[in-house]
């Protein structure tokens, strides 16, 4: 089945003692399939009062004019969002790749690869397409 869930409860606590605390939390999530969803829930809980801390959530799928606007350029569909995506993981990478175990990113890269084999494959079967 092609669905998925992703629940997100992130937390920022802020105690008195925590004066001058500048934090910020965000959740950004790419929807991309019909049958997956999202729920975010960014929270703070602040007690101190010389704080800088923000907090949201962003929920989306790939952009058709950004998809229509490659194929243009010559890539095919299932390419151009094998490239949107991966720009999408590519900020996430750079900014965590000294906290992430090794041979995380070599894993993220395989199901990148895996995804795109397989959105190759349905857009390449007679009679289906992807409304994505």
């Amino acid at each position: 089945s092609d669905a998925a869930r992703l629940v997100f409860k992130g937390r920022i606590d802020v105690p008195q003692l925590g004066q001058r605390t500048n934090a910020d939390q965000i959740c950004r999530s790419l929807v991309l399939d019909d049958g997956a969803s999202v729920d975010a829930m960014p929270s703070l809980e602040i007690v101190a009062d010389d704080v800088k801390c923000t907090h949201g959530a962003t929920v989306a799928d790939l952009d058709e004019e950004r998809i229509f606007y490659l194929e243009s350029r010559g890539l095919s569909r299932a390419d151009a969002r094998a490239l949107l995506i991966k720009a999408f993981c590519f900020e996430l990478v750079q900014k965590t790749q000294d906290m992430v175990p090794a041979g995380s990113l070599a894993r993220l890269e395989q199901k990148l690869r895996t995804f795109e084999e397989r959105e190759k494959s349905k857009a390449a079967a007679p009679g289906r397409f992807s409304s994505i």
